[in-house]
C-alpha cells in the first residue's frame, strides 16, 4: 500500500501521463493523422499508468470513445488491468461493441484471460456451445469462429465432452469450477476437539 502522499503524487503523475496522451490524441486528429499507425506509438506512454482512479478514465475512453482505432488500442492498456474489477467490466461491454474489430478484440483478451463474466453474454451470438457443434445451420463466418474460440478458452476444454461436462456445470452452478478450492473430509475426531476448543474459549 502507498502512504497517502505517495497515493497523490502516483494519481497527479499518472493523470499528467493521461492529459498528454489525450492532448497527442486530438492533435493527430486535428491533423487527420492515420490512427491505425500512430495509435500504438500514441499509447506506449498510457502503460506506465500505476493509478487505478486514472487508469477507471481510460477503460471509460476505451468504450465510449467515437474512433475504432482508439477503442481497439486501448483494450492492450485495459488487458494489463485484469483482473481489476472495472477492466473486467469493460473488457465485457466491449465485446457488444459495434465494430467487429473491437468485439473481436475484446472476445480475444477475455478468452485468453478467461473472463467469466462474458459467459453469460457470447451464447447469444452462436447458441449452446457444444451444441453448436454439429448444427448445419450454426453461425458461420469470423464473429461465430471469434466467440467459439472464447468461450473455449474461457471454460479451458479441449474435448466434445468436457465441453459438455463444463457447460451443465455452468448452468448449474452459474460459475466456473475453482480449481483452487479442494474440499477435504475433516475427520470426527479432528472436528470434535475443534468444537470442544471453541466451547473453552
Amino acid at each position: 500500500m502507498y502512504r497517502p502522499s505517495e497515493h497523490k503524487k502516483i494519481f497527479y503523475r499518472d493523470l499528467d501521463v493521461f492529459n498528454t496522451f489525450e492532448s497527442n490524441l486530438e492533435a493527430a486528429i486535428k491533423n487527420k493523422r492515420n490512427l491505425k499507425e500512430v495509435m500504438p506509438k500514441l499509447i506506449e506512454c498510457l502503460f506506465e499508468i500505476k493509478h487505478p482512479v486514472v487508469a477507471e478514465n481510460i477503460f471509460g475512453m476505451c468504450v465510449a470513445y467515437p474512433n475504432i482505432y482508439v477503442r481497439f488500442s486501448l483494450i492492450s492498456f485495459i488487458e494489463r488491468w485484469v483482473p481489476n474489477e472495472f477492466a473486467i467490466e469493460a473488457l465485457v461491454q466491449l465485446t457488444h461493441d459495434p465494430d467487429d474489430l473491437v468485439s473481436f478484440r475484446a472476445m480475444e483478451v477475455c478468452g485468453n484471460e478467461r473472463i467469466e463474466e462474458v459467459l453469460y453474454n457470447l451464447p447469444r451470438f452462436i447458441g449452446r456451445l457444444s451444441e453448436s457443434i454439429h448444427k448445419t445451420n450454426k453461425p458461420v463466418g469470423l464473429g461465430a469462429q471469434k466467440v467459439f474460440k472464447s468461450l473455449s478458452d474461457i471454460l479451458g476444454v479441449k474435448s466434445e465432452k468436457d465441453l459438455q461436462l463444463m457447460e451443465m456445470y455452468v448452468e448449474k452452478n452459474k460459475i466456473l469450477p475453482d480449481k483452487f478450492n479442494l474440499e477435504v473430509e475433516i475427520p470426527t475426531y479432528l472436528h470434535e476437539e475443534f468444537c470442544k476448543l471453541e466451547e473453552e474459549g
